[in-house]
């Protein structure tokens, strides 16, 4: 079977096989990667150079992402003048394509084309459709029966099961996440300010009650008064965990935030490459015209 030398094909899982790597990779296990592909010259190997190329490729990546998650803890690299230089040209031509005709337009149109697209599609096609939850019943005891099954689907729709985050995780920032994709709550629930929590509109507007009916009253433990309930719910045992098991909590919560953050790098590295792409056709159409 022919090895694939096309590197748009590999994924981040597969770039890091090729070296044995994990998402969770340290700056040793980067230096045996670096060694492997010095092993790969065609001088050493006598494999065709493609091979060196591609794997000298694929380290690319791996070495970026490494750059990527340590930056900032070594040095912080000024690249205000170069931005300023490579900007300056582009500035240019901008000035004098603005004076003719339909400029806007011509512009708006190039810019649609060539962004990038956002996975984080929102709620426009759910505004725009119309949807009727009204009941249709002669009488008050079939308006109560249909309400009631209603409620019975509502209960049965599957729930995504969401792990317990961190507090920090749900605070408004301003920022926005890299890894977002398609958001399913927009809710915020900042607990240091109540005044500026608010709900996910989508849900505001279709969740309008707690789906709860008489069998969920009736499946449940009863008590006679309060000192009832009070002494059942003080003999229930809480178990916390030991001293070893919290350790294992939090190495298990750092090795997958490294993971995230392999993960994070890896992605913004592939939008960099697609954006420098279609800001390369941009520019291009945009010369065509001068």
């Amino acid at each position: 079977m022919d090895f694939d030398l096309n590197i748009e094909n590999y994924t981040l899982p597969d770039l890091l096989a090729l070296f044995n790597l994990t998402t969770n990779f340290n700056e040793s296990e980067l230096k045996q990667a670096k060694k492997h592909v010095f092993k790969l010259h065609p001088d050493k190997s006598n494999l065709p150079k493609d091979y060196f190329i591609f794997y000298a490729k694929a380290y690319k990546y791996i070495y970026s992402i490494h750059e990527f998650k340590t930056r900032g803890k070594d040095t912080t690299t000024d690249y205000s003048n170069h931005i300023q230089n490579k900007e300056k040209d582009k500035s240019t031509i901008l000035k004098k394509m603005n004076e003719q005709e339909d400029f806007n337009q011509w512009f708006n149109t190039m810019f649609d084309k060539y962004s990038l697209g956002d996975e984080e599609d929102g709620y426009e096609e759910w505004l725009k459709k119309e949807e009727s939850s009204t009941f249709q019943a002669n009488n008050l005891s079939q308006l109560q029966n249909e309400f009631d099954k209603f409620k019975q689907h509502a209960i049965k729709d599957i729930v995504v099961h969401k792990e317990i985050q961190d507090v920090c995780n749900n605070l408004s920032s301003g920022g926005s996440n890299i890894r977002r994709g398609r958001i399913d709550d927009y809710s915020s629930s900042d607990i240091f300010n109540s005044s500026l929590q608010y709900n996910d509109v989508k849900r505001a507007h279709t969740e309008t009650f707690i789906p709860v009916t008489d069998e969920d009253f009736n499946n449940r433990k009863k008590y006679n008064n309060i000192f009832e309930m009070k002494l059942d719910r003080d003999n229930q045992k809480m178990v916390l965990p030991t001293m070893e098991e919290s350790n294992r909590t939090i190495k298990s919560k750092r090795d997958n935030e490294e993971s995230i953050a392999t993960q994070d790098a890896y992605k913004l590295l592939k939008q960099q490459e697609e954006q420098e792409k279609m800001d390369a056709l941009f520019w291009k159409n945009l010369r065509l015209l001068k």
